[in-house]
């Protein structure tokens, strides 16, 4: 009778091992992401059921939330490839998994015809450190975990030469199972509509699937433009639910493309609107992206002169974009980008009193608080944003505060670049 017992105790462990294993999750989580004393809050919805996942985000903002497109991005290890569906214009993009020796990708055919161009070498280090730190986060062993990497690119790559490390550090959990077959994401060159492009991969280091974070930060760092970026991740809730399989499948309909360029394309919305359509996305080809602001950034309002620049390319019949990341850049969505270095901005005392007292009185008449003057540089760049196209420089001085003078530098400088965009 106890050997009965035990037999059942040990059979009803097993099965409670197994449904926590493969269980079907969502997950909503808040993300914060800083950069250059910009900040900006989005929520995550993460569905998971057995070895697939499916990631869609949204941003607090109304105003960005207009302008990104909605793109849900599902990892399918069994496989061995990741989704990128954006449901606005029905297309989806397929990256399968790098090769390695001992896992070959599956033979699949894409549906579109392309050529594979050879590109030139991606060095990629990876090390995963794990702190002995456990915790219980909704009912589930949390480990504590620092993942770091670093990606160095030739200047024959296909995204020309970079050097990026990242750093992960917090909370994770498996919910995909441990025999899944997950890769983490790996570094890809960007491809035009009939090409794509592939770089040597040299691999440094033992490559695991950390799990999903629940809670921590992202730190990543250009190294080579010492621009440095964090993303907070803080999971709000975690739930089981049964999940139908078609959210982790590509949708009836739907057309593939080959580049994120045209997976983006004809879905998204300028943030200040500036008369651009969705229609007008589609028939326009040109699509800049809105660099953040270089140099002396401390005494300007640097979110809402990026959105006055949004609003005075959109005004010329360009459609553009407000980065968030320099991820925005590398995707190659974008065929131009802008990039504004504030040389130097001065505000005369008069100017910092009358802004100070128009607050309180209610009085911002111009030509009562004092002058200011700024000098600035806008740059026009490529699609990878380093190969200078053409430069605008302007030096102005106004009767206003630093923003105004910088107004209106950039509105004199845009002048020498607008015309040069591809």
């Amino acid at each position: 009778m106890n050997k009965i017992l035990s037999l059942v105790s040990l059979i009803a462990l097993f099965m409670s091992l197994a449904s926590t294993a493969f269980a079907d999750f969502k997950l909503r989580q808040q993300i914060t992401m800083s950069a250059r004393k910009e900040s900006f809050t989005q929520e995550r919805a993460i569905w998971v059921k057995g070895a697939r996942e499916r990631t869609e985000n949204k941003f607090t903002d109304e105003r960005i939330a207009q302008m990104m497109p909605q793109i849900a991005e599902i990892r399918q290890c069994d496989l061995r490839q990741n989704l990128k569906i954006n449901d606005r214009t029905k297309r989806y993009l397929i990256n399968p998994f790098y090769e390695t020796e001992d896992k070959p990708l599956p033979s699949v055919q894409p549906t579109t015809k392309t050529e594979t161009r050879t590109g030139g070498t991606v060095n990629w280090t990876y090390t995963l450190t794990d702190t002995g730190e456990r915790q219980q986060m909704f009912g589930l062993t949390a480990r504590r975990l620092i993942v770091k990497q670093l990606a160095e690119t030739s200047k024959d790559s296909c995204q020309g030469e970079s050097k990026m490390s990242m750093t992960e550090e917090g909370w994770f959990v498996f919910l995909l199972p441990e025999n899944a077959n997950c890769m983490i994401d790996l570094p890809r060159g960007k491809g035009s509509e009939t090409t794509k492009c592939r770089d040597n991969l040299i691999m440094k280091g033992k490559i695991q699937y950390p799990g999903m974070m629940l809670e921590g930060t992202t730190k990543m760092i250009d190294l080579l433009k010492n621009d440095e970026s964090t993303i907070s991740v803080k999971t709000l809730e975690l739930s089981k639910a049964t999940l139908e399989m078609s959210l982790f499948e590509i949708p009836v309909g739907y057309s593939e493309v080959n580049s994120e360029q045209s997976l983006m394309s004809g879905g998204m919305g300028s943030i200040l609107g500036g008369g651009m359509t969705n229609s007008n996305s589609q028939t326009n080809k040109k699509s800049v992206a809105i660099d953040f602001f270089s140099g002396n950034v401390s005494k300007i309002n640097q979110p809402n002169l990026r959105q006055y620049l949004s609003q005075k390319v959109s005004a010329n019949g360009t459609y553009n974009s407000l980065i968030v990341s320099q991820n925005d850049i590398t995707s190659g969505a974008f065929t131009n980008v802008i990039g504004v270095e504030i040389k130097n901005v001065k505000e005369s005392g008069a100017s910092k009193i009358g802004g100070l007292f128009g607050k309180v009185t209610g009085n911002t008449d111009a030509s009562k608080i004092g002058q200011s003057e700024a000098e600035v540089i806008v740059t026009l760049y490529a699609q990878d944003g380093k190969t200078v196209l053409a430069s605008g420089t302007a030096k102005e001085k106004v009767d206003g505060k630093a923003d105004d003078a910088v107004k209106a530098a950039i509105d004199k400088a845009l002048v020498q670049i607008l015309p040069k965009l591809k």
